[in-house]
């Protein structure tokens, strides 16, 4: 059975509870109404008949209520509290005292009463109830202090029905809640069983991903990686001319970034960005190692143009400056964000001074800073570079 399905079974249940609750005060009213009319206890007609109508009036509205309202809003509980209080007030004064002595009638509407206090204790939180029952109760009491006066009336009767009353409406709140909790408790779990069946589709569907990319960066590395690394190499296959090994080369490099480090991971902007940076600069003669995994697919279009413009500059300067044809990059998430690495083992430089040009203060530093992120830059002479990139900074 669905989530769907439980919740209609738990209204199901109250409705039934609700509705034979309020429908079994019709016959026992009817015959409180044919017992005072039959001994001539009505002292005001007019207003009895407008107690019984209200009363009864009202019932029907609860019940169209009831069936068409789910849930079944908390004003309907109070109003249903009060307009039964006031008809067990206004009853007493339109009979005689000894009608309250009938042991075969309701005459005072404690059918009513009692359905009241039990629909009040089923809808309402126990403390909101707990007041409710009590205005019915001390109505119920209240209706009957005429009849005390009179000779046979039994006390002990009507703490009875008053004891009845509170002790019903207790165990049906008591029941109310347990159902209540216990519907909760199927929600919950019902909603971790969607929630597990969403993860386990989610991993699987990963591990559908893992599998098609493995096979095809396989593919990849024994076929044309393969074949256009031996051809830019110095072995026997290696092609006799010196610029076809340098385009080959360049194109391995090209593929190499093209091929994440992590079967399971995809590329990003950033990671085309950054190998599209790399390869230019493997045409000029620069070997750039790649090392990209897991690299944020959200980052915005500034924040890549930043990474990747920053990176290009600082390989600029390795072709330029560092004595070099060896780079080394490395892309890694961080806490949220990307940290971008740029290594050469080349000569150096003093970072103090270069901070008076417009390479690295402007296009470096400056375009980081422009995004919210922040580049560190480690070098001196002879001991090679590393610039970071980190975003956010």
């Amino acid at each position: 059975m669905g989530e769907a399905g439980l919740r209609r079974h738990r209204r199901a249940v109250v409705l039934v509870g609700l509705v034979l609750l309020r429908v079994l005060v019709f016959p026992q009213v009817a015959l409180s109404v044919v017992f005072g009319a039959g001994q001539h206890l009505y002292t005001n007609p007019v207003l009895a008949g407008a107690c019984y109508v209200v009363a009864l009036g009202w019932s029907v509205v609860f019940l169209v209520l009831a069936v068409c309202r789910d849930p079944l809003p908390a004003w309907v509980a109070l109003v249903d509290t009060a307009l039964v209080a006031i008809c067990l007030l206004a009853l007493s004064l339109a009979v005689a005292p000894e009608f309250f002595l009938s042991t075969i009638s309701d005459s005072d509407l404690e059918a009513l009463a009692i359905a009241s206090s039990l629909s009040t204790a089923i809808l309402l939180p126990p403390k909101r109830a707990a007041v409710c029952c009590l205005v019915l109760a001390g109505a119920y009491w209240v209706a009957q202090v005429p009849a005390t006066q009179l000779q046979g009336y039994d006390v002990m009767a009507t703490l009875s029905v008053l004891c009845w009353q509170l002790g019903a409406s207790w165990f049906g709140g008591m029941v109310a809640d347990a159902l209540r909790k216990a519907a909760a408790q199927v929600d919950a779990a019902t909603s971790e069983l969607v929630a597990s069946r969403e993860r386990h589709a989610l991993e699987q569907e990963r591990a559908r991903h893992f599998e098609e990319q493995s096979r095809r960066y396989r593919a990849l590395h024994d076929g044309p990686l393969s074949l256009l690394t031996a051809l830019a190499g110095r072995g026997p296959v290696a092609h006799p001319d010196a610029e076809i090994r340098r385009q080959c080369a360049v194109n391995a490099n090209l593929l190499r970034g093209l091929t994440p480090d992590e079967p399971n991971s995809t590329l990003t902007d950033l990671s085309l960005a950054l190998t599209e940076a790399c390869a230019d600069h493997a045409a000029r003669g620069v070997r750039v190692h790649y090392q990209f995994s897991d690299l944020p697919a959200d980052l915005s279009p500034e924040v890549v143009g930043a990474l990747s413009g920053a990176s290009r500059e600082a390989l600029n300067n390795v072709a330029s400056h560092a004595g070099t044809d060896r780079a080394w990059l490395t892309a890694l998430p961080s806490g949220g964000g990307v940290v971008v690495e740029i290594v050469d083992r080349g000569v150096g430089f003093d970072p103090v001074r270069a901070v008076t040009g417009r390479g690295l203060p402007e296009s470096i530093l400056g375009r980081m800073r422009e995004v919210g992120g922040l580049a560190e830059v480690d070098s001196a002479p002879e001991q090679g570079t590393r610039i970071k990139l980190r975003w956010p900074g």
